[in-house]
């Protein structure tokens, strides 16, 4: 399935800034046109956002109070099987990864390397 003309994407950080340079990243990315229709500050206002707008994909934090990470894209694939998800956190180790993937995440990025390329390599690949 190829990248829709449109992304709807949801952010989900506890930090505006983190929030903010995602959205900027996609943005500027090669993807044709990105429209972030919400964004949350945890997990239980992510399922909220997601319930209300279903987005395409999701780049979510797993280190966030109230709902961690890790719970919200277990509540959300249960609810959503076809959701996607990509994790963008700058603290994981191995077997977090691991727990993410086995949760539903798709991809694992570090926030250390969030930019436009990645990100939208990142999408293409997850479409392709």
């Amino acid at each position: 399935m190829p990248v829709p003309d449109t992304l709807r994407v949801l952010i989900v950080d506890d930090s505006d800034l983190m929030r903010y340079t995602i959205e900027q990243a996609l943005r500027t990315s090669n993807l044709p046109r990105v429209d972030v229709v919400a964004t949350a500050r945890d997990g239980r206002e992510a399922l909220g956002a997601y319930r209300e707008h279903l987005p395409d994909i999701v780049f979510s934090d797993l280190e966030m109070p109230g709902m961690n990470g890790l719970d919200f894209i277990e509540a959300l694939v249960t609810e959503f099987p076809d959701a996607r998800v990509v994790v963008v956190s700058g603290s994981f180790n191995e077997s977090m990864r691991m727990e993410a993937i086995t949760r539903g995440a798709l991809v694992i990025a570090d926030k250390k390397s969030v930019n436009r390329h990645k990100l939208g390599k990142l999408i293409e690949a997850i479409y392709d």
